[in-house]
């Protein structure tokens, strides 16, 4: 691993940060300041912005959790096992929040499970003086997170904004890279991995523009524009996915005539090397691309796949130039925006993400199980140390609840945590022993504090990692006079490893949902989206329901590693899935402009494949029905005699994209001769 100065420079603001938060808090008498050193570690974040929008939420936490500490535990001070029982309930409903909302906001009820841990399962057997100690335990906490914002906004701040332009420009080349590839016909270079990886990169994208508002940069990019850009992105990808088939396709029907070929070869080249005057030449590609379509009969399959080749570059151009326009807007916000900009966007949403109620009750109900299992294990033998016990199990689990492998994330946490508690002894009894002086301290914690925090920074590292320091430090429990008791430290020590350890056993027992299975939950998640999307009535919002979509890809991309090589046919049906819903949505905001024959036909085709996905949902390896080939087979024939060339156009693309992505096998369509 190479040394990385900007990780040196946050491994620096931590320390400085935690020795602040360590120091004040001594000085001012609070009785656990060890807590003010800890919480430095676990709310700071690589980004500046980051660290002022978690830290902002979770002093809220840090309150909220003090609050339902205070009003329950003095109700319920001689019931301890029923006492511990409503905090189980408490961290199980903020576990089920966090698990939902994955934006800045989930960490008030991170800090919530946090902090009435902390104070509450430590005030089971002693809630004397609850209101002294919740008020010691919030501040000790909330001098942590000020001290992280203070240090990190002050000392090498890292800009969410600059972050953010480099991720967006490198979307941008990635989209360009693999379009370039589908139009030439040669996708050796681009396998599915990179597919996924772009679906992750927008979902990471989408949740660093939540720490905009809070960044450190004087000019930061509107909310505004961030929604557009995104949604942009949204429209491009399936877009350039779709048109890697139709060029198959068209090779294998007989080749493309040499002017639409002409005209692929020209949209690639405006790909790969824009000229100065972008958006002209994009209006000009887009002409083009019109008068070739008026000329074509489409009276057979060849026609047709060239009439969608010409709609899904038009679809490629326009959302490739809003793109474009648009992460320069971004990159450069101090810039007056062209009006193309501001219109899109003016339309700004709030981007829809997947939300698995199922998994989230699942999650908060194995929580429950592990602290009321630790819970009564504890009070029933009267084990001195069981709330120590309880508050790891905790910490760790809301922790590790939201990574794409929680067994093997909170196996981490049982590693760090170990080699925490090791650490910690050997500092307590041979190393601070010799120590009488904070300067001291602070240079003694140097090496263990920097090493720590220069790890932190790489993901790789950080499941284990953040349990070490954690563990470390309140294993240390450093207090303005040394003091240390081998017994204590090692039933602590035995406390936290056995807290981690018990709720490793209980993701264990109670998830037994593997990578590929929360694989197959995804893709049924989004096969019962698209049919109550399909049933909807209305005008549907193609953009709102392509980013649930995009957004389980995302998901499913970090547990496809996981699954074995013969199961890698589930990989394709996510991109599938969604090619053919935006065809579908498509088709339905045409319907308001047609007859009201095609109508009925598009109304009753959106039904047969919404009764497919349905059934999709329950039988994952169904084939998809003859009869449904046969209902766009009509519409495509109805389509092929309307008289308005625009909704002619738009709806063969989609209707060809259609009959493509759900029947790859079947022959070409052949139009249906009426008799005059």
């Amino acid at each position: 691993m190479l040394f990385n100065l900007r990780q040196a420079a946050f491994a620096l603001n931590c320390y400085i940060a935690a020795m602040l938060g360590l120091y004040v808090s001594m000085r001012i008498g609070l009785e656990r300041p060890f807590w003010a050193m800890t919480t430095v570690y676990v709310v700071s974040h690589p980004l500046t912005g980051a660290i002022r929008s978690k830290s902002f939420y979770r002093v809220i936490g840090s309150f909220l959790g003090a609050t339902f500490v205070l009003a329950i535990v003095p109700k319920f001070d001689n019931a301890p096992l029923f006492l511990c029982m409503i905090l189980a309930l408490w961290v199980s409903f903020c576990i089920f929040v966090v698990m939902l909302d994955r934006s800045p906001r989930s960490y008030i009820f991170f800090l919530g499970i946090v902090t009435a841990s902390v104070i509450g399962f430590l005030s089971v057997e002693t809630p004397i003086n609850i209101f002294y100690i919740a008020s010691l335990r919030v501040q000790e906490i909330c001098f942590g997170v000020v001290s992280a914002g203070f240090v990190h906004s002050v000392l090498f701040p890292h800009s969410v904004t600059n972050l953010l332009a480099k991720q967006l420009d490198q979307i941008l080349k990635d989209c360009e890279r693999w379009a370039n590839h589908a139009l030439a016909g040669d996708m050796t270079d681009i396998d599915e991995a990179d597919r996924q990886h772009l679906t992750v990169d927008l979902t990471n994208v989408h949740f660093l523009g939540t720490h905009i508002p809070y960044d450190t940069s004087g000019l930061r990019p509107t909310r505004m524009a961030l929604a557009a850009v995104q949604d942009q992105i949204i429209l491009l990808m399936p877009v350039i996915a779709a048109m890697e088939d139709r060029t198959r396709e068209i090779d294998d029907a007989g080749g493309m005539s040499s002017e639409i070929t002409a005209y692929v070869e020209s949209v690639r080249q405006w790909v790969i090397a824009p000229p100065a005057d972008d958006a002209a030449e994009a209006s000009r590609l887009i002409a083009r691309g019109n008068v070739l379509g008026e000329k074509l009969t489409v009276e057979n399959w060849r026609e047709l796949l060239e009439l969608n080749m010409i709609g899904r570059l038009r679809h490629l151009i326009e959302a490739l130039q809003s793109t474009r326009l648009l992460v320069e807007a971004v990159s450069h916000p101090d810039e007056h925006p062209p009006a193309m900009i501001a219109a899109l966007s003016s339309a700004h949403r709030v981007r829809s993400m997947h939300r698995d109620y199922g998994m989230a009750a699942l999650t908060a109900f194995t929580l429950f199980s592990i602290v009321m299992m630790i819970s009564c294990f504890w009070i029933g033998t009267s084990w001195p140390n069981g709330a120590t016990g309880c508050l790891m199990a905790v910490m760790s689990f809301g922790l590790s609840a939201q990574g794409g492998d929680p067994i093997k994330t909170q196996t981490n946490y049982l590693i760090g945590a170990f080699i925490g508690v090791v650490l910690a002894g050997f500092y307590l009894f041979a190393v601070m022993t010799q120590i009488h002086e904070f300067e001291l301290v602070m240079l003694t914690l140097f090496p263990v504090l920097f090493v720590t925090g220069y790890l932190t920074a790489d993901q790789k590292y950080l499941p284990t990692v953040r349990p070490f320091i954690v563990v470390f430090n309140l294993t240390m429990a450093i207090h303005p006079a040394y003091s240390a008791d081998f017994e204590l430290y090692f039933n602590n020590g035995l406390a936290i490893v056995a807290g981690v350890g018990g709720s490793l056993i209980g993701i264990k027992v109670m998830r037994v949902i593997g990578a590929d299975m929360m694989i197959r939950r995804l893709l049924q998640s989004g096969w019962r989206d698209l049919a109550s999307t399909l049933r909807r009535p209305g005008t549907p919002d193609i953009v709102d329901w392509s980013s649930r979509m995009l957004d389980r890809i995302g998901l499913m991309a970090p547990r496809i590693s996981a699954i074995s090589p013969d199961q890698t046919g589930i990989r394709d049906d996510g991109i599938r899935d969604l090619r053919i819903g935006i065809c579908m949505l498509r088709l339905r905001q045409l319907a308001t402009r047609v007859d009201e024959t095609v109508r009925h036909q598009i109304t009753t085709l959106a039904q047969a494949i919404a009764g497919y996905y349905d059934e999709l949902s329950h039988s994952p390896n169904m084939e998809s029905s003859e009869a449904i080939l046969t209902d766009i087979d009509k519409v495509i024939d109805s389509f092929v005699d309307l008289h308005n060339s625009i909704d002619r156009r738009e709806g063969l693309t989609a209707l060809v994209s259609l009959r493509r992505n759900m029947f790859p096998e079947a022959p070409g369509f052949i139009k249906q001769r009426r008799l005059a």
